[in-house]
């Protein structure tokens, strides 16, 4: 059995990793050591994939965006199990934004990244751990890689999510954007960072980042590094419309 399992969205890039994927299998066979292929079929099935995939591989790849990395992280995790020490996890980019691998340095061209991964490059990151209420009121628990979000970038992310990438990435992000600046509205929320006493402020948009790119290539936090054990806290206030 081969030792790379390669977990592919289909949806990624607007639909046409689906469309394109005999191509696409082709040239990465040719660059990759044998490795099996398992698709995803609905939103959460990349975090299902991996987690039954999670004793059985050395390394798991995804074929897909941040959305795909951050379901695969999910299943890898999944249950606050302890991480095997000889998985790995690679990306192949195939998303609309692309900010993970930004911070990375993977290259984005099919074949950089496929070389990239076939060198078998190790590096250790840190993991992000986010407690929450779902909307049925109880309380949830999802990791992620790159970044999270409280507010504005949320709504920005969703709308991306449901709407058509043919523009690509950074101008299906900045029409995201600005259509939310429009009419998002800044909610009261309570602040606490490293132990200190909490503050009520007027939140737009608050980024907890472990790499330092957001929202199809905004660099919102230069200075965040991935593997020193913190998180890089940017918070913006309420701001008009014209700001």
């Amino acid at each position: 059995m081969p030792d790379l399992l390669l977990i592919v969205n289909p949806h990624s890039a607007n639909g046409s990793t689906g469309r394109r994927w005999p191509a696409i299998e082709v040239k990465l066979r040719s660059l990759l050591p044998p490795f099996d292929v398992a698709f995803t079929e609905r939103v959460g099935h990349a975090t299902a994939i991996a987690c039954e995939a999670a004793g059985r591989y050395g390394c798991i790849a995804l074929v897909g965006g941040d959305g795909t990395v951050n379901e695969v992280a999910n299943g890898l995790i999944a249950d606050d199990r302890p991480l095997r020490s000889d998985l790995t996890l690679g990306v192949i980019c195939r998303g609309t934004g692309s900010d993970f691998i930004r911070t990375l340095g993977i290259p984005r061209d099919l074949e950089g990244a496929a070389e990239r991964l076939a060198m078998g490059n190790v590096r250790e990151i840190d993991i992000g751990k986010i407690r929450y209420r779902s909307p049925d009121g109880s309380e949830a628990i999802r990791y992620f890689l790159n970044e999270a979000d409280i507010g504005m970038g949320a709504v920005v992310c969703d709308r991306v999510n449901r709407s058509s990438k043919r523009l690509g990435g950074r101008l299906s992000f900045l029409r995201a954007i600005l259509t939310t600046t429009l009419t998002y509205r800044s909610h009261p929320a309570t602040l606490s960072l490293d132990g200190a006493p909490a503050q009520q402020v007027l939140l737009g948009n608050a980024w907890f980042a472990n790499g330092q790119y957001s929202g199809g290539g905004i660099r919102m936090a230069p200075r965040a590094r991935l593997d020193d054990g913190l998180l890089d806290v940017v918070c913006m206030g309420a701001m008009s419309l014209l700001q």
